[in-house]
């Protein structure tokens, strides 16, 4: 690569915060090039895309708000949903400098194992631990799996294994704990 070429590029960072979403500028600019209108567009899974000035060689934390997710006067946060995001980062001229993204969000699942995690770690009961363990175990793996597939830009497949673990999730916390 030219150290004379623009190369665009945008990471999510994990806020630990399932109400935002930080989007990274780590594009390679080299020196002297002016930075002009930098903008990012981001398609929330199942919202309309929404396009918002992006802070060049910065850290850009975005929220419900400002992502058009939050209902009627917008004055409390809405948690951010998972699925795959779409994002587009372009800077003047857009039709030369643009980058354009996906990635699977997963905050609410992984809270809703970790929450699994704990009612079996500080359940009464012992029995059957080792087997809702190994269930605990699948869905993780499917997790990681949607994500590594998300990276691979294997948009459906993620979302296959996603909705499998969401599926598992949901029949582990409905179950009813054995009596001792």
């Amino acid at each position: 690569m030219s150290n004379n070429v623009v190369k665009l590029d945008i990471l999510p960072v994990d806020t630990h915060n399932i109400n935002t979403l930080g989007l990274a500028d780590i594009s390679f600019y080299p020196v002297g090039v002016s930075v002009v209108n930098p903008s990012i567009e981001i398609t929330p899974p199942s919202f309309e895309s929404i396009t918002r000035p992006f802070a060049a060689k910065m850290l850009t934390i975005f929220n419900s708000n400002q992502l058009g997710i939050t209902c009627e006067d917008g004055s409390q946060l809405e948690e951010l949903p998972d699925g795959i995001w779409k994002l587009k980062y372009t800077i003047t001229p857009a039709n030369l400098y643009f980058v354009e993204k996906s990635f699977i969000r997963t905050e609410k699942i992984q809270r809703d194992w970790g929450e699994a995690f704990l009612s079996l770690e500080l359940g009464c009961s012992r029995v059957g631990n080792d087997r809702r363990k190994r269930e605990l175990d699948d869905a993780w793996s499917l997790i990681q799996g949607a994500i590594a597939d998300a990276n691979e830009c294997n948009d459906i497949a993620a979302m296959k294994k996603y909705k499998l673990a969401a599926v598992m999730l949901k029949n582990f916390k409905s179950c009813v704990w054995d009596a001792v």
